[in-house]
């Protein structure tokens, strides 16, 4: 989860500078970049919420006995 949101954090930033770079000084990037930040912090927030309420009700997160299937 981590490695996904450092990729897009990475292409906002860049997506963020490349038009900052290509149009006319607007205060709006700057705008939208604060909100994107917000949004992923939110996201984290979230996945960490739910990894502590899966922890807490006793299921078993290990990802080597996914590879069974199961009926």
């Amino acid at each position: 989860m981590l490695s996904v949101e450092i990729i897009f954090m990475a292409s906002i930033v860049a997506l963020v500078g490349f038009f900052d770079v290509n149009s006319p000084p607007n205060p709006g990037v700057a705008v939208m970049l604060l909100s994107i930040f917000s949004v992923a912090a939110v996201e984290v927030i979230a996945v960490v919420a739910f990894y502590i309420y899966l922890k807490h009700t006793g299921t078993d997160l290990d990802v080597r006995k996914l590879s069974r299937m199961r009926w």
